[in-house]
């Protein structure tokens, strides 16, 4: 049902953060989104390393906070490869 609903949508809009900044730094709208996904896996991770069994209390937002924006950055990622 997602996905029906995802190939659906409009995504232009959305996307022009990604593609703005792509050509400001010379990079691809991909490059731009795989830095700002990174991000959010990359904070997650490392409350993990730094508190195995408690990563929640590393974290500056909720763990829920950062797997829904990791959630986000998923769809953005569906939304490039089907504006391409």
């Amino acid at each position: 049902i997602l996905r029906n609903c995802l190939l659906e949508l409009n995504f232009e809009d959305v996307l022009s953060n990604f593609k703005e900044n792509a050509k400001v730094l010379g990079l691809s709208p991909y490059q731009v989104w795989a830095i700002y996904f990174n991000k959010h896996v990359s904070s997650i991770m490392k409350a993990i390393k730094e508190n195995p069994n408690d990563p929640e209390s590393n974290l500056s937002e909720s763990l829920q906070s950062r797997l829904t924006d990791i959630i986000a950055y998923s769809i953005l990622l569906f939304a490039l490869s089907k504006d391409q």
